[in-house]
């Protein structure tokens, strides 16, 4: 017997910014078979998605990088739109200079 998986269109938008819609500002293409081959890499939720287990479990993976962590809220440079996928988005090329700015200046290249 196959499981019944059931794919909650609004939280897949909520959590990627594409999904149901757009958010404004996405830099995710909005070509219909871009947005089918992204949904095809996707894999489902088989258990009961927690925000908040999530959100406990990265603050403690950043806890114990130490100080090659740099949180960055992209709008605040002037960067609008991404989605949790930055190397898929339409800027991916802009935000590939900001990964390899960071690791130059950890001296982690």
């Amino acid at each position: 017997m196959r499981p019944c998986i059931q794919v909650d269109s609004q939280l897949i938008l909520s959590i990627n910014r594409v999904g149901a819609g757009y958010f404004k500002y996405v830099q995710f293409s909005h070509d219909k078979d871009a947005l089918n081959q992204y949904f095809r890499q996707m894999t489902p939720n088989t258990g009961p998605f927690d925000i908040n287990v999530i959100s406990d479990a990265m603050s403690a993976v950043v806890d114990k990088s130490g100080p090659a962590v740099t949180v960055m809220h992209l709008p605040e440079i002037g960067i609008k739109g991404n989605t949790h996928f930055p190397l898929s988005d339409l800027n991916n090329v802009q935000m590939a200079g900001l990964v390899s700015k960071f690791l130059k200046e950890k001296d982690l290249q």
